[in-house]
């Protein structure tokens, strides 16, 4: 594979006369990756083009509980009828291609793509659901040293790119990680972050990522919708024709209003607007990195006769910091707003989220070991007047990573959360309930990663 690689990266430079084989390479780093803004200066000599295929094998391997703290007979691993295991292995991989070229004139370019291997039984429901590769990331970038970088496609924006604080950097990234996909979605609490899920960083968007001036840098993006790298929520398939149906036109990209009438729909986000600015520098022995974002937009209107929309426009802060001394680095961040569960919309007449993570992490040699903390609270299922509490979710991750080998990494970790919602059952996502309104859970997991 490799030789077949090198043999056509040499065809594409004696083809477009950017550069000979000697300089068309094949190499691990990821120069155009997700927190990337393109080569560093003097790493790609003008006039040639460097071409990666990078990629992972992950696999996981885990003992669980998970529990309802107020109704112990509606255990979630199972009754009578049905029974979950209380340990499970899951595996994944991912392949990213990618280049980077410079030209003659100083101008940056070049493409990345992300392809994820199909998701399988995620949701501990034993049902299949489909294990055909699709792609997160797709985009394209130009830039220079002074102007800085434009992204297009589907991509991350500052509020991803910048992420500052949230302690992610021990074994797979705690409960931001993949160990929490071998437990039940009912259980498993919802990690705050709002940058850190597809609902936003696979999205198509516009990005600008500013140079770095004396530590500091900044970005914006803009989205129009939520379509993704398929090209719209339902991939195009006539969504935008006139004089289509109301029922036909539901989840189409474009969408900019619908008759919801009294039906309590959660309408997709528009127009969202990212700005968000970043410092990174040095004093003496301590390293300091700090973040700050916003986000904003709108939302299909509900345009039925009588109705107003029920949801109010997204709009949230957050902002991070980390202090690093001796390889000990203490974090923390902090967000919140008009957000329900991470990028969701929050009903109106209910109070805004706020969540807060801490963390530590600590680097000696091959090794590192860290700790998090989260807690948020978020609408939920709560409505006016519905009777059904706010949700609070929280959990607690601590491990590490030991490099076995270049490329070759293994994970430990030990993870204990839970949810609660007063008058909404959990498990079986039934309101003016009063069953199944806590829900905990525990995790022993290991695990490696192979990267390339």
């Amino acid at each position: 594979m490799r030789k077949l690689l090198l043999a056509s990266v040499a065809a594409l430079g004696a083809s477009i006369g950017l550069a000979d084989a000697a300089t068309m390479v094949v190499t691990p780093e990821d120069m155009t990756g997700p927190g990337s803004a393109g080569p560093a200066p003097g790493s790609i000599a003008p006039g040639t083009v460097t071409v990666r295929l990078n990629g992972r094998v992950n696999f996981y391997a885990a003992a669980f509980s998970q529990y309802n703290a107020n109704n112990p007979s509606g255990n979630t691993n199972g009754d009578a009828n049905a029974k979950l295991g209380y340990y499970d292995m899951q595996t994944y991989a991912r392949l990213i291609p990618s280049f980077d070229g410079v030209a003659n004139n100083g101008l940056k370019y070049g493409a990345y793509m992300e392809m994820w291997s199909g998701n399988v039984q995620q949701t501990r429901t034993n049902v299949f659901s489909g294990a055909t590769p699709y792609f997160r990331r797709i985009y394209g970038y130009l830039g220079t040293d002074q102007f800085g970088t434009i992204r297009v496609g589907a991509a991350d924006g500052p509020m991803s790119l910048f992420l500052t604080g949230s302690s992610e950097s021990f074994n797979d990234g705690g409960w931001d990680g993949d160990f929490p996909g071998m437990l039940s979605l009912a259980v498993d609490p919802t990690w705050p972050v709002y940058g850190d899920f597809a609902s936003y960083y696979s999205t198509n968007k516009v990005v600008y990522l500013s140079p770095n001036f004396y530590g500091f840098d900044f970005g914006a993006a803009f989205e129009p919708n939520t379509s993704g790298s398929g090209g719209g929520d339902n991939y195009g398939a006539g969504c935008a024709t006139p004089g289509q149906t109301p029922a036909a036109m539901l989840g189409c990209d474009a969408l900019t209003s619908y008759p919801f009438g009294a039906t309590p729909y959660a309408s997709s986000r528009r127009n969202t607007v990212d700005v968000g600015g970043r410092y990174r520098g040095t004093f003496g022995a301590v390293g300091v990195a700090a973040f700050a974002d916003y986000f904003g937009g709108g939302q299909v209107a509900n345009n039925a006769f009588g109705y107003t929309n029920a949801y109010k426009n997204p709009s949230a802060g957050q902002g991070g910091v980390a202090v690093t001394i001796a390889g000990l680095t203490l974090s923390g961040w902090v967000g919140g707003g008009a957000t329900n569960e991470n990028t969701g919309l929050a009903p109106k007449g209910e109070p805004d989220s706020i969540a807060y993570i801490l963390g530590a992490q600590y680097v000696t040699g091959p090794l590192t070991v860290g700790v998090q903390f989260f807690d948020a609270w978020n609408a939920g299922a709560a409505l006016p007047g519905n009777g059904i509490g706010h949700i609070n979710e929280w959990g607690v991750a601590t491990g590490g990573t030991y490099a076995l080998a270049p490329g070759v990494s293994l994970y430990f970790t030990y993870m204990y959360g839970g949810r609660k919602e007063n008058g909404f059952d959990l498990i079986n996502n039934v309101p003016n309930s009063p069953l199944n309104n806590h829900t905990n859970v525990q995790l022993v997991g290991v695990g490696t990663q192979f990267n390339w």
